[in-house]
């Protein structure tokens, strides 16, 4: 199998005969092996202490060692096999997000990729989490100096070395070192709305995103922590 797909998903309930509110399912499949999906392991691991939503419940889709292939497209692909074997069972009010770079260097079908989530086989809307030009971006959000930051070789992006970008080293300076392969999401935790407040200055619509510095996972992580309480008042 190509992808780990969690179990355990939110079903109904029921105490003294009083029907509780089923949690709504959020799945979340990723371009990269391993910084996003620790990222959104711990959002799933601490989601009390972040405030999300107690109705949210957040389903990272891992993929197994041996799958390599992280263009956007495959990923789809393979996500779309999974919601058609029932894999991924989906309900009205649930909601699959493919997490995303948008690299111009490597990602030149974009407008094909969007078409593709929103118009395809499974009649299922995939959402987009989408970073330009990586990740790190985002983890970039949760400095208190963002502002200061220079935003224009942040976008560049340039390598520092063989193995590093200027994303990378620049996230490893300011956090006192920073593996990608085993990120620590204690790290970052508690600067969740830091970065959130950060995101909204650099651009943020995923048609923005294509061509300027930008990141849109703040907004994801915002709309897990309304309440999604279908009788709130």
């Amino acid at each position: 199998m190509p992808l780990i797909i969690p179990t355990h998903y939110g079903e109904r309930s029921y105490v003294f005969d009083e029907p509780i509110e089923p949690k709504i399912k959020y799945f979340f499949a990723f371009e990269g092996n391993n910084t996003e999906f620790a990222y959104f392991e711990g959002l799933k691991n601490y989601s009390r202490e972040i405030g999300i939503c107690e109705l949210i419940e957040i389903l990272p889709i891992d993929r197994t060692p041996d799958d390599t292939e992280s263009h956007p497209l495959k990923v789809l692909e393979k996500v779309m096999i999974e919601v058609e074997n029932g894999n991924i069972p989906i309900d009205n009010r649930d909601k699959v997000y493919l997490i995303i770079d948008r690299d111009r260097n490597s990602f030149k079908q974009f407008t094909e990729f969007l078409d593709r989530c929103k118009n395809n086989r499974t009649n299922v809307s995939f959402e987009i989490g989408i970073t330009n030009p990586c990740f790190e971006v985002w983890l970039l959000c949760h400095l208190d100096n963002f502002s200061q930051l220079n935003k224009i070789e942040m976008f560049k992006n340039t390598k520092f070395n063989k193995n590093r970008r200027h994303c990378e080293k620049l996230l490893s300076n300011e956090m006192n070192g920073y593996n990608k392969s085993k990120l620590n999401f204690l790290k970052f935790m508690d600067q969740i709305p830091v970065a959130i407040e950060n995101e909204k200055t650099i651009a943020q619509h995923i048609l923005e995103i294509e061509a300027a510095l930008g990141s849109n996972i703040g907004r994801i992580i915002t709309e897990m922590k309304k309440d999604h309480r279908s009788n709130k008042r």
